[in-house]
């Protein structure tokens, strides 16, 4: 009778060790794997985090795409040292399918986490032909199909706003709520990331296994280091052929639904501004290489409108808007919506002298952090 219990006990410890401690030592070898991995090598903010922890951030560049296909961050800074001998520390972080509130959630982070080492940063936000985008609390937070952007962004005290806005629908909402709950878990925050590697870093791992020179650690890279594009980037036709019937679908719609870009006192770019300057900062706005199929986007009569505007609420705020004097075709964006990364340089250049020149005409030099220190002569190290 004894064997028989025990032998349903074991039993029993059996079945519970197939369907919960099994998957549960499953989940935790893939945990320590994910945090081991991709949080050793964070992305965005994160990793801005870390850039700030290590000294003073001079320069921060924001916005999408667009940004972060045309500013090369060491050329930018070389350009301003050859102008100045002041060699500024920047950051490129702009980000495809970013969005103001995530670049103003993510600043505020950096402000709150390392105040003195972004005490007087200059932070520089995208506006295309002289007009940035215009966004409030009350619409959308985050593109919905790249949430994981915003959630390590977000304190639970953001919850309140973000479910009063009207921008996301109530499953969305859910969604990120959840999300938030789970952000300590990296397997469940970093799974874009994971499964954005598995298909390209992984694949080629595998494939290179059997001739033996492939690294011991395959996702041990920094996709996003911060500096801007890859310069050595070259896109298959394929995709450039998709992305050249999608610029001109959207900027299509986009013609035939244009309204008024207005009230810019109740924006998160105002909000943004006001957060920069309570740490010191000041906020640079300028302009991108545009293609002309969305250079039209901005021709429209209520576009010009839009622009002059806007020029005026600007001088309101004391925040230049820089013009980048570089000529370009339509050759020069192959998919039409991005600068291609060989004139990067060449904008980041006339973008440094653009700026310098605003600077100088104010009787003004870019600020440079104490982390750049001095040498023992009192001239400050050649860091560039």
């Amino acid at each position: 009778m004894r064997a028989s219990t025990s032998k349903g006990v074991f039993q029993a410890w059996r079945a519970w060790g197939q369907w919960v401690i099994i998957p549960l030592a499953i989940f935790a070898l893939t945990e320590g794997m994910a945090q081991a991995i991709f949080d050793r090598v964070p992305r965005w903010y994160s990793a801005a985090l870390q850039a700030a922890a290590q000294g003073h951030v001079d320069v921060v560049f924001i916005g999408s795409s667009r940004v972060l296909a045309a500013v090369h961050a060491p050329t930018f800074k070389r350009e301003v040292y050859a102008l100045t001998g002041l060699c500024p520390r920047t950051l490129n972080l702009g980000m495809g399918n970013s969005s103001d509130a995530e670049h103003y959630l993510g600043l505020r982070k950096l402000f709150a986490s390392y105040p003195d080492n972004l005490e007087g940063v200059v932070v520089f936000i995208e506006a295309p032909a002289g007009l940035p985008s215009l966004s409030r609390w009350t619409g959308l937070w985050t593109d919905r199909y790249a949430t994981w952007m915003l959630v390590d962004l977000l304190r639970w005290t953001d919850l309140w706003p973000f479910w009063r806005s009207s921008g996301h629908p109530v499953s969305d909402k859910l969604h990120l709520t959840l999300r938030l709950g789970a952000r300590g878990s990296s397997t469940f925050n970093r799974r874009e990331r994971i499964r954005e590697n598995l298909l390209t870093a992984g694949v080629s791992w595998l494939v290179g296994l059997r001739s033996g020179s492939v690294p011991s650690t395959p996702f041990r890279f920094d996709p996003d280091n911060l500096v801007g594009p890859d310069l050595s980037y070259q896109p298959d036709a394929v995709f450039l052929l998709k992305a050249r019937e999608l610029a001109l679908r959207t900027t299509d719609e986009s013609l035939a639904n244009q309204v008024a870009v207005r009230g810019w006192e109740t924006t998160i770019q105002e909000d943004l501004l006001q957060l920069v300057r309570r740490h010191g900062g000041g906020v640079v706005f300028f302009d991108v290489p545009l293609s002309s199929v969305f250079a039209r986007l901005y021709a429209s009569p209520l576009r010009q409108d839009d622009i002059r505007l806007f020029a005026r609420q600007a001088q309101v705020w004391g925040a230049p808007i820089l013009r980048p004097r570089m000529e370009f075709t339509d050759n020069d964006m192959s998919d039409l919506w991005h600068l291609n990364s060989s004139l990067a340089p060449t904008f980041s250049i006339e973008l440094a002298r653009t700026w310098v020149d605003v600077l100088r005409a104010r009787g003004e030099e870019p600020a440079v952090g104490p982390d750049f220190g001095e040498a023992d002569d009192g001239m400050l190290v050649p860091a560039c």
